[in-house]
């Protein structure tokens, strides 16, 4: 795991330093940087498989034509590797080189024969090509930019600005886009809250030109696995896939059904892993359950206590650091417990993806319904008058009449604000899938719930992996029976059947919770988080955001969601000038 950057032009080295600490946290082990005079590449290391200095970055090929820069983990590569050295000469033993290895072989086929997490950039001395290209499920993050007549890109946004002095956050900000992001809670790719910064699309790869400065960006197919065997023998592959490293691996675990089928495997497969995990304030039946898991398992357990000292150190270091604005309070503990776990660890395993995967929100059960006949009178709601439950009518409203509104209305920070127009823009976008009940699958993960695990567990030089996403299980989600969902019990059946051989059904049929806390219950005592709203507030109320036609008081006391939401979206964007 490390971080990436780079440019298509030459660069003042006084401005390394800039770039360098935009990647300082993903790379702690190390940084290189390569550059000719079109091209600068650079590269932050993290140092988990092939450790020597052999595998550093920017790497070289023998002939001196390819150099790659590559952020993420690729759990196939010793197969691919002994397909590809009887014509290739490897000089280490890094999945890094199996990459350029295969790209030199076989082309852009090779994105479609890698399974793991990554984003890659190569650049072609002799086509005067750069190439990027992005994991199946969109893991690893890829920013870039072609402001200026030159493409720039990185694993942060940070990275993107601080190479590209065309680039200014506040003045490059898309109006319309701080309205997407207080819908959802998050700003879908390939959008970002910038006008001319990108992210490019999961399953994709793109090419620019340096002679004539096209760009384009095309799709590829991910490797593809049949089902070939029974659902706990590719979980038990997946997992074990996800140990490979040369450093020690740990394990979040919160006693939900994800985290517990990975920690079951593991110890079925004598490979058990140190696990980390939290107890949260009001919260005390998940920790009851989750002890219950563990000695039933036998799994060892550090387990901290996520009160009012936490959260404040946990804001200190997100107000900082955030990259990509998110409206998830969950972003606090992810971050703790990430702190915890990179005292001693390298690489961690979560449980991200198995509710996209195989159906575990609440909310599926009624979005196996694909209606759509409400959107009208949703709209017509919208435009009442601010009132007393407005939100709560609607989420009803929705829940009966319209799949997307009601995906909305589970997840949007500004419900009680919320207006027609960015509201009818949103709908618009997530109404195109063909079925409503995969919204979770197509925008949450990827939006939220990847780039909030990607950007908490980098603040601390942790990779976190997530098996649950391999390549191997996405044939058998397609096969899940999303009308069978009929009630909360039946989320998730599928997981949920092969836990059972492992831990007693008492332990699994219980509802779901998840893991996050009440704002209110800390902001009040923080005094940094209601300084940065009130900055917030007025920053936004220039945009006109709809919520600032309410008072910041108002804002501050009935929404702390909506004012948590608002603080770390403009402390987003004051990061990025780093």
């Amino acid at each position: 795991m490390c971080g990436i950057a780079g440019i298509t032009k030459p660069l003042s080295t006084n401005r390394y330093a800039r770039v360098f600490s935009t990647l300082a946290r993903r790379g702690p082990d190390g940084h290189d940087v390569w550059a000719d005079d079109q091209v600068t590449l650079f590269h932050g290391r993290l140092a988990i498989i092939d450790v020597l200095a052999r595998s550093n970055q920017p790497m070289v090929d023998s002939t001196g034509r390819y150099i790659l820069v590559f952020n993420g983990e690729i759990y196939n590569y010793k197969v691919l590797r002994e397909q590809f050295k009887a014509q290739y000469q490897f000089r280490t033993t890094s999945d890094t080189e199996v990459i350029l290895a295969g790209y030199i072989l076989h082309g852009h086929k090779i994105w479609s024969m890698l399974s793991g997490m990554f984003a890659a950039v190569i650049y072609d001395l002799d086509k005067e090509v750069i190439l990027l290209a992005r994991d199946h499920a969109g893991i690893k993050p890829l920013f870039y930019s072609t402001a200026g007549g030159a493409l720039s890109f990185g694993s942060e946004m940070k990275s993107v600005f601080a190479l590209n002095p065309e680039l200014t956050a506040k003045d490059d900000i898309e109006p319309s886009r701080l309205n997407d992001y207080f819908v959802l809670g998050y700003i879908a790719s390939p959008d970002t809250l910038y006008k001319r910064v990108n992210s490019l699309p999961r399953a994709h790869y793109a090419e620019y030109r340096l002679r004539d400065k096209n760009f384009s960006i095309k799709s590829y197919p991910p490797v593809v696995y049949g089902v070939t065997n029974p659902l706990e023998t590719t979980l038990t592959t997946a997992v074990i896939e996800h140990l490979e490293s040369d450093v020690p691996v740990a394990l979040f675990f919160s006693g939900g059904i994800d985290s517990s089928l990975i920690a079951a495997i593991l110890e079925r497969q004598q490979r058990g892993l140190q696990a980390f995990s939290l107890s949260m304030p009001g919260r005390t039946a998940d920790e009851d359950y989750g002890n219950k898991i563990a000695a039933h398992l036998g799994i060892s357990i550090e387990r901290s206590i996520f009160d009012q000292a936490a959260f404040d150190q946990s804001y200190a270091a997100v107000r900082t650091y955030l990259d990509v604005p998110l409206a998830d309070v969950a972003l606090f503990p992810t971050y703790f417990i990430s702190s915890l776990a990179a005292a001693k660890y390298k690489v961690v395993l979560s449980g991200e993806g198995g509710d996209e995967l195989f159906y575990g929100y609440r909310r599926q059960i009624s979005l196996r319904h694909n209606r759509h006949s409400g959107q009208a009178l949703l709209r017509a709601y919208l435009a009442l008058p601010n009132h007393p439950g407005k939100g709560r009518v609607f989420v009803e409203l929705a829940k009966r009449l319209d799949a997307a509104g009601y995906y909305i209305s589970q997840g949007s920070p500004s419900l009680s604000t919320l207006g027609v127009t960015e509201y009818t823009k949103i709908h618009d976008l997530i109404d195109k899938l063909p079925q409503a009940i995969d919204i979770d699958k197509e925008f949450y993960l990827e939006n939220m719930l990847l780039r909030k695990l990607d950007q908490m567990t980098m603040a601390t030089s942790l990779e976190g992996r997530v098996p649950l996403l391999s390549p191997r299980l996405y044939p058998y989600s397609d096969q899940v029976g999303a009308r069978d969902i009929t009630d909360e019990l039946a989320t998730k059946r599928a997981l949920k059947e092969v836990l059972r051989a492992y831990v007693p059904s008492e332990l699994i049929d219980r509802p779901k919770s998840g893991f996050g806390f009440r704002p209110e219950v800390f902001m009040r005592e923080n005094n940094q988080v209601y300084e940065d709203f009130t900055q917030a507030y007025w920053f936004l109320k220039a945009f006109d955001v709809p919520f600032t036609r309410h008072s910041r008081s108002i804002i501050w006391e009935r929404f702390p969601g909506l004012a948590l939401a608002a603080t770390l979206l403009v402390r987003s964007i004051e990061n990025q000038s780093v």
